[in-house]
Order: C-alpha cells, then sequence, then structure tokens
C-alpha cells in the first residue's frame, strides 16, 4: 500500500506538503502540486474518499514508561495547555499514547506510529525511559523531548532551565540570614531536579554554607505530602528556617499545613517553591517560586515539530528556555527562634499517587 512519506520520498518534498497537494491546500505552489500527484499516480496511489481527506496530521504526546499523566500535575497541565494553544494554526490534532504495548516482531518505531496514523511525537521522559526515546528517534520519527535533556544530544528537546533560577532563591535565603536550607525534590530524579539541587548547593558553597546529604529531601511529589514534610523539617536538629521545594503542589501543601498546624509561614519557615503556572498565587502568604512558563514549552515544542516534518529542521534541535526567580511574602529574615513547635499534627509515611509523580519539569 503506497502512504503519503512514499510518495514525498519520490517528490523530494515533506509529507505535509504531500497531504496539502492532494487536498488543493492553497498554500502549495502548482509546480509542487503536480510533481506531488506525478508521484502519486506512478505509485498508483489510491486517495481516500474525500470526506475523510484533511491536512490535519495527528500529533501524540507519548508516555514511554507508566502514564503519570493529570490534573495532579501542574506541569503537564500547563503543557497540554500549551500544545492546544497552537494545535489549529499547525494542522495537529494531538491524541495521547502509553507505549507500554509491544512492537511486533522486527517493527521499527517508523512502523508502529504510521500504523496509528501518527505524523510526530512529543516525549515525555524520564531517566529509566531515555534509550527508548532515542530509538524513537533513531528509526526517523519526528519528536521532542518535553522536560528531559538526553545525555546523548541525538534527540530534539524542548526544556526549561532551572539552575541559575534555583541557585538565585538560595541566594535570596542566605541574603535575608537563613543558615540552614534543606531542599525537597521528587522522589524520581530528572534533568530539571538535578538542576535546582546544582543550583541549591552552588549558593550555599559560595557563601561557606554546608549542603549535606541529610538536607537532600526525597519524597512523591502530592499535595497531600505536604504534611509530611512539615514534621520532617520540624523534626531537624537544628531545626532549618527555610526550605526550598522543588514541587508546586508539595509547596503548596507545606505552606497549607503549616499554617493548619500553628507554623508561621515565613516568620517561623520561609518557603520557596517551583511554580509551573499560577501555583504561587494559590497560596497565603503568596509563595515565593523559581517559575517557568510549561505552556510556553508546549507551544514552542508544537512549532519544532511542524518545522521538522516541513523539513525546516532536519538536525536534533536543542531549545532551553531560562526559569526565573520571584519574591513574594513567603519569605523573610528568620524570626526569634521558639523554644518548641507543636504542630498537633500525626507523623504518617509519604504517600504517592498511583501512576503519579507530581511535577516532572
Amino acid at each position: 500500500m503506497t502512504t503519503l512519506r512514499d510518495i514525498a520520498n519520490l517528490s523530494g518534498v515533506s509529507t505535509a506538503t504531500v497531504s496539502r497537494a492532494l487536498n488543493s491546500h492553497p498554500q502549495v505552489t502548482e509546480k509542487t502540486r503536480a510533481k506531488v500527484l506525478r508521484a502519486a499516480q506512478s505509485l498508483g496511489y489510491s486517495a481516500a474518499p474525500a470526506e475523510s481527506q484533511t491536512d490535519i496530521q495527528r500529533i501524540a504526546v507519548v508516555y514511554p514508561g507508566p502514564v503519570w499523566i493529570g490534573m495532579h500535575s501542574p506541569f503537564d497541565a500547563a503543557v497540554l495547555r500549551g500544545l492546544s494553544q497552537c494545535m489549529a494554526e499547525n494542522d495537529f490534532e494531538i491524541t495521547l499514547v502509553d507505549l507500554r504495548r509491544r512492537l511486533r516482531a522486527d517493527e521499527s518505531y517508523a512502523s508502529w506510529f504510521r500504523r496509528r496514523g501518527i505524523s510526530a511525537a512529543v516525549l515525555r521522559s524520564d531517566d529509566s525511559t531515555l534509550h527508548v526515546c532515542e530509538r524513537i528517534a533513531a528509526d526517523g520519527v519526528p519528536c521532542v523531548m518535553l522536560g528531559e535533556r538526553p545525555a546523548t544530544h541525538d534527540v530534539s528537546y524542548v526544556s526549561g532551565a532551572s539552575k541559575d533560577g534555583a541557585r538565585e532563591a538560595v541566594e535570596h535565603l542566605i541574603a535575608l540570614g537563613h543558615k540552614r536550607i534543606p531542599i525537597c525534590v521528587n522522589n524520581v530524579i530528572t534533568t530539571d531536579h538535578r538542576d535546582r539541587i546544582e543550583g541549591w548547593r552552588e549558593a550555599l558553597t559560595a557563601h561557606g554554607l554546608e549542603a549535606p546529604e541529610s538536607d537532600l529531601i526525597q519524597m512523591p511529589a502530592a499535595l497531600s505530602n505536604g504534611v509530611v514534610l512539615l514534621r520532617k523539617l520540624m523534626s531537624m536538629n537544628p531545626r532549618p528556617t527555610a526550605v526550598f521545594v522543588t514541587d508546586p503542589m508539595l509547596a503548596v501543601g507545606l505552606i497549607n499545613d503549616a499554617t493548619l498546624a500553628g507554623v508561621r509561614v515565613p516568620e517561623d519557615l520561609s518557603v520557596v517553591g517551583f511554580d509551573d503556572d499560577d501555583a504561587r498565587m494559590m497560596t497565603v502568604p503568596k509563595m515565593s517560586s523559581v517559575c517557568q512558563d510549561a505552556a510556553a514549552l508546549g507551544r514552542t515544542a508544537v512549532k519544532l515539530l511542524r518545522q521538522m516534518i516541513d523539513g525546516a529542521v532536519q538536525t536534533p534541535a536543542h531549545v532551553c528556555m531560562d526559569a526565573w526567580f520571584e519574591a513574594r511574602e513567603s519569605t523573610s529574615p528568620p524570626g526569634e527562634p521558639r523554644r518548641e513547635i507543636r504542630t498537633g499534627l500525626a507523623t504518617e509515611p509519604p504517600r504517592g499517587e498511583p501512576d503519579s509523580r507530581g511535577d516532572r519539569a
């Protein structure tokens, strides 16, 4: 069976141009349309019925491992909004794909996607599935990794760069007079979380402060784990006067649970969070945050895929968008230390979400 890719290869244009030419799109010149039609005729191409012909191409948001997307993840929610904002102008429709289904024997990922009518892919991965993303790219599928940055650089990616923002946030706390500043990160470490850890360490070291491993806290990134983090911080000796939490919902949960427990933010505990959207406006007091525009990452990924499909980008493209720090009301100089803070909350283990890893980028 002749495919659009076969026609594209013979006529020397992109599959998107073939689709437009076969459907008399006004952006295609008569010369190009004639060349495509000659190639299609020579290959015996039989067009689909008129009612099913379309310029719209399916773009998949692909999860090579467990599906952990959901509204609990501000990053993925904002990314999807960004993707959807520029679908129409790029002639795309978007579908979600769980890639845990097996390929057929000796089947390439290019064939796997083609069987499902998918032209290109946005890949959401962690360290454990990077090899799958690299194989998808090696098979010739137009694809962009979103959030993660593979070490090989053989895959196109659009990612946030949060190291400098993290360092600025910790330096802000140091300038306020804080000496012990733990960091809390996701229990699954990815490129972006390593950036934030590195920025935290660099800031403390540059100012002659310690960054011990005991101050690097890992737990599932969930709103409900705010109380767990609060108990851990309050049990440290000496008790920290500030904390950097690299997940939006966990930071929001910490501030809310601290208020309920009688721990004053920022007088007893200054909190710097991370924000992919507008979580920093959802707390009382408003949350000082390292911020990134996750919706803009999604929009950039779609535009890059359009260029890849059209042949304007033919080598791996690497786009990093800088995060920034905003100081708000959840940080201040440390208050007078209180001899005892009674949280009134029972100790409980960290809680995870099924197929969920919170903010992954």
